[in-house]
């Protein structure tokens, strides 16, 4: 299979492109413990197998990171909701959806080291903890209850993986054990120390 540059909106610059991610992963980049994200291989392959095009680029190809934001009214600058706890941004609404961040408001910038596709449940525990899986003692925390807001523990990092994945992608998307993009990275931008971008 080879890697094909895509341009995927009009403010992408030939090889980087865009890439969706959630609160807990933007902390997860963030904190320097995130280096790999996994994405559904769509379509799927099927028993001819695959061909097609690598949507997340090749190694040495950017990606900047589109994640929830707003305009601060009084400053005009950008705000991060993953530099707020609950409450307070909760406190800040309304929040722009990453789906809906311009490239001038990213303040993440990823370079793309490997790229490749296999199935969801060969992670391997260390990969499960290059995903961002955080390690309590002898566990490992999976996604927050959506009615507690704790998270549950697990005796594997990848089992942890599993119940960020099923957050993320439906209840039973583990057990689908889907072909995924694995795409592996480094960063390259740091954020400001205040938390707040002025736009371009």
């Amino acid at each position: 299979m080879h890697a094909e540059a895509v341009v995927t909106s009009p403010e992408d610059r030939p090889g980087e492109r865009g890439i969706l991610f959630g609160v807990s992963m933007v902390r997860f980049i963030l904190a320097g413990t995130k280096t790999q994200t996994r994405r559904i291989v769509s379509p799927q392959p099927d028993a001819r197998g695959w061909c097609g095009r690598r949507p997340f680029g090749a190694p040495g190809d950017r990606l900047w990171v589109r994640e929830m934001w707003r305009r601060d009214p009084e400053t005009g600058g950008i705000q991060y909701a993953a530099d707020h706890d609950d409450a307070a941004r909760a406190a800040l609404r309304p929040w722009r959806p990453s789906l809906f961040m311009p490239r001038a408001a990213a303040r993440l910038l990823l370079e793309v080291t490997r790229v490749h596709m296999e199935r969801l449940q060969s992670i391997a525990e260390s990969d499960a903890l290059a995903e961002g899986v955080i390690r309590d003692g002898a566990r490992y925390l999976g996604a927050p209850d959506p009615d507690t807001g704790e998270p549950e523990a697990f005796g594997s990092a990848a089992r942890a993986y599993a119940s960020w994945w099923n957050a993320a992608n439906g209840r039973d998307a583990w057990d689908r054990n889907d072909w995924v993009w694995v795409i592996e990275f480094r960063r390259l931008r740091s954020p400001p120390e205040d938390g707040t971008r002025r736009p371009r």
